[in-house]
């Protein structure tokens, strides 16, 4: 349960992705089109697959695909078919799929505009007995006071996933790097305020994955971006007229940069939209 409950939720503020620390947009060329950003959605289809030995068609949904779209396997791309705007399929090689294991599916646009989608999770696995009791194995990682949301993304781009894990009380983000195997690292920890709530996107379009958290004592949001090797430069924070409960992340005024929700709790304030690009 959250330490406190908020009795309302009145305000919804979108503000436009920074292509710097102080800015949050990225230069187009002139006179071209820049190319959508791009988000997918889960579950894949299929959704997971049995170690047999072949390989099969993924068909991945989402928004923003073009012709020239790509879809990555663990970070390799792989022969993509466009069906449309939101369906592409692609070929998944028998070796992808000969272990177990957790992969990451991504799918990139060209530049100008476009980058590299959210991850989308796909299971190699052989399916449990039903008739089975379940069980569940428990590992204990430190991170700070009051873990009150993660993200969960390749950081580092090694092909395994990684944790940030925001510390409301202790007042930063803890980021543990995936060892691969369901163990991690030991936590960096970066100062950031209060935060409860955090998204991952490529703010500034670097093929780098970039952390936005809200702080919520502090009427804040700040954008970590990321070197790509699973550290973060220093916060930048910008304010807002309330507590962020919630943000959420997307290409929501078509420009080809990728926009921040925040929502605010408890504001009588009209919601306000900071634009990219001018």
């Amino acid at each position: 349960m959250k330490a406190r409950t908020l009795s309302s939720l009145s305000a919804i503020m979108l503000f436009a992705a920074l292509a710097a620390p102080t800015r949050l947009t990225a230069q187009e060329q002139p006179g071209s089109q820049a190319n959508p950003v791009l988000l997918i959605n889960q579950p894949l289809v299929p959704d997971a697959f049995m170690p047999v030995g072949k390989g099969f068609t993924l068909t991945v949904k989402g928004t923003g695909f073009v012709s020239e779209s790509v879809v990555n396997w663990n970070g390799g791309a792989r022969a993509t078919g466009f069906v449309n705007g939101s369906q592409l399929k692609a070929s998944i090689l028998a070796s992808d799929v000969a272990n177990l294991s957790t992969a990451s599916v991504t799918v990139v646009n060209p530049a100008p505009g476009g980058g590299t989608s959210n991850l989308g999770f796909f299971e190699v696995t052989i399916p449990a007995n039903p008739t089975s009791p379940l069980s569940l194995a428990t590992s204990d990682f430190t991170v700070g006071v009051g873990p009150f949301d993660a993200a969960i993304a390749d950081f580092n781009r090694d092909g395994k996933l990684d944790l940030a894990v925001a510390n409301v009380w202790s007042g930063y983000v803890s980021v543990l790097l995936g060892n691969g195997d369901g163990t991690f690292q030991s936590a960096v920890n970066y100062s950031i305020g209060s935060p409860v709530s955090m998204a991952v996107g490529d703010f500034n379009r670097d093929g780098k994955l970039d952390l936005v958290v809200g702080n919520s004592f502090d009427n804040s949001f700040s954008v970590l971006l990321g070197n790509g090797d699973g550290t973060f430069q220093s916060a930048t924070s910008f304010g807002l007229e309330g507590l962020p409960e919630g943000l959420a992340v997307g290409g929501f005024n078509g420009d080809g940069n990728l926009d921040v929700a925040v929502a605010i709790a408890s504001t009588n304030h009209l919601a306000s939209r900071f634009e990219t690009g001018k």
